[in-house]
């Protein structure tokens, strides 16, 4: 369980400081068994946005697309 939960950890932590360094104010990455969901500060996400991000999110974890939900929160 350690294992699993270190792993978590640091992919999302790795996941949030990626789209930060493509110029995202602030995120967070939350991952839960096979899914994570990630809440952006935007003003608004586009299809552009939508795209960096799940390429960030699948190269960082390996999670499929259907497995990750996107949030934008202003």
């Amino acid at each position: 369980m350690t294992v699993v939960v270190t792993f978590n950890f640091y992919n999302a932590n790795a996941v949030e400081e990626m789209i930060k360094a493509k110029g995202y104010d602030d995120c967070v990455a939350i991952i839960s068994g096979d899914n994570i969901n990630v809440v952006v500060k935007s003003d608004g996400l586009v299809t552009s946005d939508i795209a960096v991000i799940t390429d960030i999110v699948t190269g960082e974890t390996g999670f499929g697309a259907e497995n990750i939900r996107i949030v934008d929160k202003a």
